[in-house]
């Protein structure tokens, strides 16, 4: 692997399964070029009747994409909790990771008027806090506009 320290994670894992009668999973991250968790790598022991399925393997390696969860179009969320446009967008930002400061900043307002649109965001989706604004909006997903194949 690029990443030296996960490719010397990959290694353990590896001369783990050999050396172990009972290897459990490994699971590391493996940055990105940027320095970020780009995936997560499970180092996933073959044990009992699947040898019969991968012969001569001892692992699989499973590598998990780490993504941020995807927020609706502004407009979908101005018309599902009946926000206005300023609420809606201060909604999607807060579920695209970003902070009231940083929405403040980015809008050209005052962090004051970001918490009240925040407030009646809250008030409107029924959430109490800001993470369950986040965690409603994330798991919203779009229905797919082709089959998948």
């Amino acid at each position: 692997m690029k990443d030296k320290g996960a490719d010397q994670l990959l290694r353990d894992a590896v001369a783990a399964i050999d050396s172990e009668t009972r290897p459990d999973v490994r699971s590391f991250p493996v940055r990105g070029v940027d320095g970020e968790a780009a995936m997560v790598a499970h180092v996933i022991p073959i044990r009992l009747s699947a040898r019969d399925i991968f012969v001569r393997c001892f692992a699989v390696l499973v590598l998990t994409p780490m993504t941020r969860p995807q927020a609706p179009p502004v407009e979908l969320v101005q018309s599902l909790f009946d926000l206005t446009p300023a609420e809606a967008r201060v909604a999607r930002s807060l579920a695209s990771g970003r902070t009231p400061k940083d929405i403040a900043i980015e809008s050209g307002v005052s962090p004051n008027t970001v918490h009240t649109q925040l407030a009646r965001v809250m008030a409107k989706t029924g959430c109490n806090r800001q993470a369950d604004v986040v965690a409603l909006l994330t798991g919203i997903t779009l229905p797919r506009t082709t089959s998948p194949q």
